[in-house]
């Protein structure tokens, strides 16, 4: 791989690069740390060797590094593509695309974290994004559930621990808030029975109105 896109590198240079000898910059690429131009390379390549596997999962974590998420996750269906499916490849596209989506989890990344679980239940990143996503979707319940299982199952060293204790605690949160939400008693009940109907519609408002001021 470096070989071939040195070659096409010299030839074809980088025009949105300062101005430098392309030789230069190539031949001080790695000493210099310039990551930049070491990606271009390989970019190159691969445009000329797109079912090059080894050139796709050198560039991936360089992606990451360089926070170009929506490119590590193209690289990631590649490598999927190229290599065959696997739980940590599913798991790992789920985790680039909740991470190019800002931390909204998009209906891709939710599906690659199931197609993780379907190649091994027990896969902790693959649930961790399943839960999410269905956090993110609404499901609270199951999500709840999800993040509980995912802990229970945890060794107590894990490193995503904290990040699953956060989840769960932020979910229980607002089924605590709804359970704890006082609502009207039994004697009011009664007593707007015998209200107008004016009387009545200026109780519903002033709960609406307490109701709106606690959230």
């Amino acid at each position: 791989v470096p070989v071939s896109a040195a070659a096409i590198y010299m030839r074809m240079g980088a025009p949105s690069f300062p101005d430098l000898p392309q030789a230069e910059r190539l031949a001080n690429a790695e000493q210099a740390g310039d990551l930049d131009a070491m990606v271009y390379k390989v970019e190159q390549h691969l445009q000329t060797h797109p079912d090059d596997t080894t050139g796709w999962e050198v560039v991936l974590p360089s992606y990451k590094a360089m926070g170009r998420y929506t490119d590590a996750a193209q690289a990631m269906r590649r490598v999927i593509a190229l290599k065959g499916p696997s739980a940590e490849l599913y798991a790992d596209l789920s985790e680039m695309l909740m991470f190019a989506g800002n931390g909204l989890m998009p209906p891709e990344g939710l599906d690659a974290a199931r197609e993780a679980l379907k190649l091994d239940p027990k896969n902790s990143k693959g649930r961790y994004y399943e839960a999410l996503g269905l956090s993110q979707d609404g499901q609270h319940a199951a999500a709840l559930a999800a993040f509980e299982s995912l802990l229970a199952d945890s060794a107590a060293d894990a490193p995503w621990r904290p990040a699953v204790e956060k989840q769960i605690a932020t979910l229980r949160q607002p089924q605590a808030a709804a359970a704890n939400q006082p609502g009207p008693t039994q004697a009011q009940v009664e007593a707007a029975g015998n209200m107008s109907t004016g009387d009545q519609q200026a109780m519903i408002r002033s709960m609406v109105d307490g109701l709106a001021a606690k959230l």
